[in-house]
């Protein structure tokens, strides 16, 4: 194979790749919502290997680029594919932006799945603050529906 072609596999590859991470990262954002802690787990264990396969897969295309002495960076990448006959260059570069897309739907829902867990982490603080007593814990509701403010020193409960 030469250099353009192990660079376009490794790109599909990572594009597969990226594919799987995206569906991990919206499989774990519906174990967060659900409070499935079991599962997330189980979910942070793909996520993590589909992270190092995906180091590893830039790692091989950082090395083809310095091989064919490029530096192992996006201007290198685009430098490379201008070094190319166009087509090939046309398809690798397509494959990057593509590579781009996936990247940013990556990012933004582990943004969300950072919310979610920004979210009951608070949530479970508060509840804390209320267990234990804590000043200016927070608002409950009353039978009624009504809010009151919580800032007794006295806990709800003993832990």
């Amino acid at each position: 194979m030469t250099h353009q072609e192990l660079f376009s596999s490794s790109m599909q590859e990572a594009s597969d790749m990226l594919d799987q991470l995206i569906q991990v990262l919206q499989e774990e954002r519906d174990s967060l919502a659900q409070n499935n802690t079991a599962l997330t787990q189980t979910i942070l264990e793909r996520k993590t290997q589909l992270l190092a396969n995906l180091e590893k897969n830039a790692q091989q295309r950082n090395q083809l680029l310095q091989s064919e002495g490029f530096p192992a960076d996006e201007k290198g990448a685009q430098a490379f594919f201008k070094s190319l006959t166009q087509n090939a260059a046309q398809t690798c570069a397509d494959k990057w932006r593509n590579l781009e897309q996936k990247l940013e739907n990556c990012k933004v829902e582990n943004l969300i799945n950072g919310k979610i867990i920004h979210r009951s982490r608070q949530q479970v603080d508060v509840l804390l603050n209320l267990i234990q007593g804590n000043k200016n814990s927070g608002r409950i509701y009353t039978q009624s529906g009504q809010a009151k403010s919580v800032n007794a020193q006295q806990p709800l409960a003993k832990v």
